[in-house]
Formats: structure tokens, C-alpha cells, sequence
């Protein structure tokens, strides 16, 4: 539910790619054909407005790039 109004793409930067893979596998789901890239409420989070900054987003999803994957969202 959350990632309908967040995204897949902020999913990804506020859960570890293994889990949101199983979270996909238990649901039997593709998450680029349920989910949008960016959804209505992707700009509210914090790791998705610091993630628009770096020039990598997979990187920044993996955890590569320091300060980047956070679950915070801002009011």
C-alpha cells in the first residue's frame, strides 16, 4: 500500500532490495506494473529528495552512497 502512494523507486531507498523481492515473490507481483516510478506522495520523502541530488539512484538504493537510505518523511 504505501508504495502505491510513494513509489517503487522510494521503496527501494527505504527498504533493503532482498526484502521488497520477497515482498514481490509472496505477492506474485512486478513492482513496475503495480507501482508507479514516482507516486503522488514520492516528494515527502526525505530519501527520495536526496537521492534526486546524486547523479546514481542505484547507488544510492544500495546503500553505496553514505546518508542516502532513510525511512523519514517529511510533514
Amino acid at each position: 500500500m504505501m508504495a502505491r502512494w510513494f513509489g517503487w523507486r522510494v521503496m527501494y531507498l527505504i527498504r533493503r532490495q532482498s526484502a521488497v523481492r520477497n515482498y514481490k515473490k509472496i505477492l506474485r507481483i512486478k513492482s513496475k506494473d503495480v507501482m508507479r516510478e514516482e507516486g503522488p506522495l514520492a516528494h515527502k520523502s526525505v530519501a527520495f529528495v536526496a537521492v534526486k541530488k546524486v547523479s546514481n539512484y542505484w547507488k544510492a538504493a544500495k546503500g553505496e552512497i553514505p546518508g542516502i537510505r532513510t525511512s523519514e518523511i517529511a510533514k
